[in-house]
């Protein structure tokens, strides 16, 4: 069977996030106008459409908590129309875009869905028809080597952390109450004293040796006060604030609103 150059298309583009892309500006999937005109050069003439609502999601997530992943299958499905008819066709560069689920249930989804309604998958190395077997077993297996080059990946980076951390430098981890990061150097950033943070952190471990060790009076204290940490300083990086708040969220919460806005305030069963 020939690729339906002649149906609508559908080109699902599931980018990194901005920081990413900025690092990542040769990957070809960024360049979308780039990715268009190469099903155009193959022929395609009827009307495509990109989707790229899914920025900065793994690949690991299921189908229903991603938008732009849920359109494409309404759209294979034939639940959404594109122009009043039915697609022919998806692509993405690779099948890791697609999906990294290690227990292939994506995968399997997606595959089943195609053959049912006719549509084909397109990537940059081959195109996939399921009604051919050969295309079934391809496209499981490099959803099987996706979602293993991705735990590859986790311990390659981790083991990168490791080096940072061992060398003294900032690994990427969630900031404790009384550091930031010098980011002046993108490839050896160090852990910087921020005075705001660090006094008040500095007044709860002398308030805790005061009250005798006494942690749930020091949480009472704490949680009669209209705030516990004050708000970063303008000139304090996004991403400190960022992780500042990663796995903090149980004990402490940004006041969003009010006369406190900013600052933060911590709870009784806060770490």
């Amino acid at each position: 069977m020939e690729f339906p150059k002649d149906d609508n298309g559908v080109i699902y583009v599931r980018q990194s996030s901005v920081a990413q892309m900025q690092n990542n500006i040769h990957s070809f999937e960024m360049q979308t106008e780039k990715f268009l005109e190469y099903f155009r050069n193959r022929g395609c003439t009827g009307y495509i459409e990109i989707i790229a609502d899914d920025e900065g999601m793994s690949g690991t997530t299921d189908i229903h908590a991603m938008a732009g992943l849920t359109r494409v299958m309404r759209l294979i499905e034939g639940k959404e129309l594109l122009r009043s008819e039915k697609i022919g066709w998806v692509a993405a560069v690779h099948v890791n875009r697609l999906t990294r689920d290690k227990w292939l249930v994506k995968p399997g989804t997606i595959m089943k869905a195609c053959y049912e309604n006719d549509v084909w998958i397109a990537t940059l190395r081959m195109d996939f028809n399921f009604e051919d077997e050969y295309c079934q077993r391809v496209f499981m297996i490099e959803a099987e080597e996706s979602a293993r080059h991705l735990e590859w990946m986790k311990l390659v980076l981790g083991g990168g952390k490791d080096a940072a951390s061992e060398r003294g430098y900032y690994d990427g981890r969630w900031l404790v109450p009384g550091y930031i990061v010098d980011r002046s150097d993108p490839k050896r950033k160090k852990y910087i004293i921020y005075e705001p943070h660090a006094k008040v952190v500095r007044w709860l471990f002398r308030r805790f040796l005061e009250l005798d060790g006494n942690v749930w009076e020091l949480g009472r204290e704490i949680e009669k006060m209209p705030f516990l940490f004050p708000k970063f300083e303008d000139w304090v990086s996004v991403k400190d604030l960022n992780r500042f708040a990663a796995n903090r969220k149980k004990s402490s919460s940004l006041i969003k609103e009010g006369p406190y806005a900013g600052n933060y305030r911590y709870t009784i069963h806060g770490s």
